[in-house]
């Protein structure tokens, strides 16, 4: 061997054993960290802590929290639902608890337990396996009524025919109620899959609807979130208004944190010309993959996007694709600005899942769609309603508004969504308004977290509210009045369909294929944005 070669083993020799000593070195201080922990700690630590809080750590070390994250055994099984919109439980939400009773109304979820069980939009919970509900937050309601899949739990209700105060807030409270008013049902708990789409109402055999109820000639689909079954059932519903021969619908991406990247592209696929761009990944090296429309020539619907502060990743994919290709127009508040794809890696030994930032992406212009830390309003970042479709609600307004939603979807074609439910919505928004001005202790945080506001805004709210009361005389601090038509109550939507009542039937759109076709790629991964 010549002597060149010996001189250059040698080296790589000693690095080598360099690296291992400094990489076995770090090992030994781990362990004698653990170590330490585990014999001297006052609250003595099991080994398995230490190693599920060492992964924890290395995960918060990397600075991109929530996004990269470690979840332990404990906890995987229940996040894997989570991000497909299940868990176990009755099937109850949207809580509101009425603070001169202390009982809880709810909405039930389409399709669920409580639904089959009798559960309805109106009742008022009183007690949950003979425990009284009235000095219970809503986080430890939840937990009660949630459990193992086939376990039962008991219910006890003041049922809203029974219920004088849904029809009156002077009424008598439930405290005066006899036992013979209050009912008991009984819930078997299942696996609760949300839906990740809905349509405006339920028919009679408590299908979607997806036009809306006063203008069939206009869709109306509202994605929730981006799960697996997503993009097939937006699929399925497109092409029912294709058959009933509508032509323009609304997609509603408002409150929609994001999901799969491939239901973001199937959604895209179905009202994009084949080779339209739908979204550039980025990985940290700068390496590009393209991501294209591939499947139609063209698809004929004309598109309005809602979007809110709260629609994340893969709606702003969506609603930035439709945007810059012409075909759909934004109507709304600009969206929350997420551009990260994490990626879920599922790890041996049922030692947990570790969820990872692994890559950004930019919209078809080429803008970049991530809010980051240090972004003002001024930068570009999420996307925004297109010129003259910029329309802002109130906290209290989008919170009644999401209540109108809520019941309308629960309701076979909403038949009983009366001026009773609406006088009943308006007072509880009022209630909520009236304890967040008063400031009344933590009953004014909760009222802050029901109606979205960040509590420490909640100074400038009151300042707000006492300058509109001193412009107008007829105005008080209590006072709701929810804007927008009937049945919605809903501004948002409301220039969204007047925008798509503004086109003519058989108008055309930019729909031609770009010439920038660079890579192709489906995006058929488990990616989550």
């Amino acid at each position: 061997m010549p002597t060149r070669n010996i001189y250059f083993a040698l080296i790589v020799v000693f690095v080598s054993l360099f690296i291992a000593s400094k990489t076995s070195l770090k090992n030994q201080i781990l362990s004698q960290v653990s170590r330490q922990l585990e014999k001297n700690s006052l609250e003595r630590p099991t080994r398995e802590q230490l190693f599920q809080g060492a992964l924890k750590g290395m995960a918060t070390a990397v600075g991109d929290e929530p996004y990269t994250d470690y979840i332990p055994p404990s906890e995987g099984k229940e996040y894997m639902r989570e991000i497909q919109g299940q868990f176990a439980g009755v099937g109850l939400g949207h809580f509101l608890k009425e603070e001169s009773t202390g009982g809880f109304y709810f909405v039930p979820l389409h399709d669920s337990p409580a639904i089959k069980a009798g559960l309805k939009f109106g009742d008022l919970i009183v007690s949950v396996d003979d425990r009284e509900v009235a000095n219970l937050s809503i986080v430890e309601l939840t937990g009660l009524l949630r459990g193992k899949e086939k376990t039962d739990v008991r219910i006890k209700i003041l049922d809203r025919d029974s219920n004088p105060r849904f029809l009156n807030p002077e009424a008598n409270s439930i405290n005066d109620a006899s036992p013979e008013e209050l009912k008991e049902i009984v819930v078997t708990r299942d696996l609760v899959q949300q839906d990740p789409i809905s349509g405006d109402r339920l028919d009679s055999s408590n299908n979607w609807i997806f036009t809306l109820k006063d203008r069939p000639d206009i869709g109306y689909i509202r994605i929730e979130s981006f799960i697996d079954a997503t993009g097939t059932k937006t699929q399925e519903a497109l092409e029912q208004l294709e058959r009933e021969g509508v032509s323009k619908v609304v997609l509603d991406f408002r409150g929609n944190p994001g999901g799969f990247l491939p239901d973001a592209s199937a959604i895209c696929n179905e009202l994009l010309s084949n080779g339209s761009p739908i979204v550039e990944t980025r990985n940290r090296n700068g390496v590009k993959r393209r991501i294209t429309a591939k499947k139609y020539p063209r698809r004929r619907f004309r598109v309005a996007v809602l979007i809110d502060s709260d629609s994340a990743s893969a709606s702003e994919i969506v609603a930035a694709a439709l945007q810059d290709a012409g075909v759909g127009t934004v109507v709304g508040t600009r969206s929350y600005g997420k551009g990260t794809i994490q990626e879920i890696f599922e790890l041996p030994c049922n030692s947990g899942v570790l969820r990872m930032t692994t890559a950004s992406f930019w919209r078809p212009s080429g803008a970049s769609i991530h809010r980051h830390k240090d972004s003002t309003p001024e930068d570009d970042w999420g996307v925004k309603p297109n010129d003259g479709y910029e329309v802002s609600v109130t906290p209290a307004q989008q919170y009644y508004l999401e209540w109108v939603r809520k019941v309308r979807s629960t309701k076979p074609d909403a038949s009983e969504l009366n001026a009773r439910t609406f006088a009943f919505m308006t007072r509880q928004t009022e209630g909520l308004l009236r304890q967040l001005r008063e400031g009344q202790g933590l009953t004014r945080l909760e009222a802050a977290f029901e109606l979205g506001i960040d509590p420490s805004e909640i100074g400038s709210v009151r300042q707000q509210s006492e300058t509109e009361a001193e412009n107008d005389a007829s105005s008080t601090s209590t006072s709701f009045k929810p804007l927008g038509l009937s049945p919605y109550f809903d501004p948002q939507l409301d220039r969204a369909v007047e925008y798509l009542s503004s086109l003519e039937n058989g108008d055309g759109q930019n729909l031609s294929s770009p010439e920038d076709k660079l890579e192709i790629d489906d995006g058929g991964n488990r990616d989550i944005l």
